[in-house]
């Protein structure tokens, strides 16, 4: 393994390391799906929703708004898509350098060219 791979395997576990702490979410509600983003792992992001209620539900008024909060979860699909993307893209990298060997540009030397 030559320098440039190690280098490749280190930025593509790096990727992955962040992908992981960093997923996208989503949020389900009224039979919809709505992306939420990419957030910290440990504090995933919530959608602040505001409803309205019919005049039964609330006296004398017309109508009467509720706001509900929707905490998202983890898109599964979508990351685990991402993780075979990067370890493809790592792989292909890793292998087509495996034959490489240092160039005079490399080394810093241009009069040994």
């Amino acid at each position: 393994m030559n320098t440039i791979q190690r280098t490749i395997l280190v930025a593509t576990a790096g990727l992955l390391i962040v992908m992981l702490l960093f997923p996208p979410f989503e949020a389900k509600a009224d039979g919809r799906t709505e992306n939420l983003g990419y957030s910290f792992i440990l504090k995933p992001p919530s959608d602040r929703r505001r409803t309205v209620e019919p005049r039964s539900a609330v006296r004398g008024k017309r109508y009467a708004m509720r706001t509900v909060y929707i905490t998202g979860s983890v898109r599964v699909r979508l990351l685990g898509l991402q993780f075979l993307t990067v370890m493809t893209a790592g792989g292909i990298l890793f292998f087509a350098f495996k034959e490489w060997k240092p160039s005079c540009i490399d080394r810093g030397s241009w009069e040994s060219c």
